[in-house]
């Protein structure tokens, strides 16, 4: 019969040393883990945030920049700036300052919107418009041009919220408009505000109130029947954006800002034609890149990423003298791009 040899037994301190291994984690080890990748998150998120928003300014930037190439193309066609109206009517009494804003009008004729194509019509500071006819390209003089500018389609958005003066285009339900709706739709930023379009007038100032001590470049409006007091610019036809006391932005119904209430480029009742506005126009305006053009040159801005144009809570005032300088103008996130030809 089989015994076991007592001598091959395994001894109790080397069968514990052959035991299985203890698998899983401790608690301490756990909550090891869960703070490294908890401090990776956190060193992740505002990396991404950044990149996020560079991308935004990016594409802001490209868009802008289009849409300059697009004017400039168009000047060296016709020798004017784009528009159905020029910079004279469009900043008259009969716009209201609000109907038909500067990037609107270039763009009717820079992608069309002025010749009969379809049955949707209505009418805007005395225009007859047809919106089955933007992004077929203008006609101008008889000829028939290509569209001077063709933004992706998301890039354009009815606005709803425009208004100062006494007028105002309607708002659109969902960005799709109606026949005879009085809408015409915007270029927008990546971060979803209008982008300003504002040409040069073609005009020479004359008899303008110097500003600070400097010649003025800049004039609320082009009073009616009035050239002795021509201004290169006349900001009132960026109005409709930066006066609106609920200027919806954003894609997919949005968000409504208070432009009146917070941009140092909106106009009250109270201050129409002077004071902080002008003197924040005149600096923008008087940028040594306009002075150089000779068919006249033009500025574009985005609200950047706080959706505000030049926000008075982003920066309370100049820093030198209470003159807006460039480098007070770099402060506030806007974009602004400077051209011509």
């Amino acid at each position: 019969m089989f015994t076991s040899n007592p001598s091959r037994r395994i001894p109790a301190r080397s069968r514990r040393s052959i035991a299985p291994a203890r698998s899983g984690f401790t608690l301490i080890e756990l909550l090891v883990v869960i703070g490294i990748i908890a401090l990776l998150v956190g060193l992740l998120l505002p990396a991404l945030a950044a990149v996020r928003l560079q991308g935004k300014v990016t594409q802001t930037r490209a868009l802008m920049k289009n849409l300059g190439d697009a004017v400039d193309s168009f000047v060296l066609t016709h020798n004017r700036q784009p528009g159905a109206l020029s910079e004279r009517e469009l900043s008259s009494d009969n716009n209201n300052y609000s109907e038909l804003s500067g990037t609107e009008n270039a763009m009717l004729e820079l992608m069309g919107g002025l010749n009969p194509n379809g049955g949707d019509t209505f009418q805007l500071a005395g225009i007859d418009i047809w919106r089955d006819d933007i992004g077929l390209g203008p006609t101008i003089g008889g000829t028939k041009y290509d569209s001077y500018f063709k933004p992706n389609p998301r890039d354009l958005y009815y606005v709803n919220g425009q208004t100062a003066g006494s007028g105002g285009q309607e708002d659109v339900t969902n960005n799709l408009p109606q026949d005879g709706d009085r809408a015409l739709p915007d270029l927008i930023d990546a971060f979803g505000a209008p982008i300003i379009l504002w040409a040069n007038s073609g005009s020479k100032p004359k008899g303008l109130r110097d500003i600070g001590g400097r010649p003025a470049v800049v004039a609320f409006k082009a009073q009616a029947g009035n050239t002795s007091q021509a201004a290169p610019y006349y900001y009132s036809s960026f109005q409709s954006y930066t006066s609106a006391p609920a200027l919806v932005v954003g894609r997919s119904g949005g968000t409504p800002v208070n432009q009146r209430d917070r941009s140092y480029l909106a106009e009250s009742a109270s201050s129409i034609g002077g004071g902080p506005t002008r003197e924040l126009c005149q600096a923008i305006a008087g940028h040594p890149t306009l002075d150089s053009t000779p068919r006249g040159g033009y500025v574009i801005m985005s609200a950047g990423k706080d959706n505000i144009y030049f926000d008075k809570q982003q920066v309370e005032s100049p820093q030198q003298n209470g003159r807006w300088s460039d480098v007070d103008l770099k402060r506030f996130d806007d974009i602004v791009q400077y051209g011509g030809s």
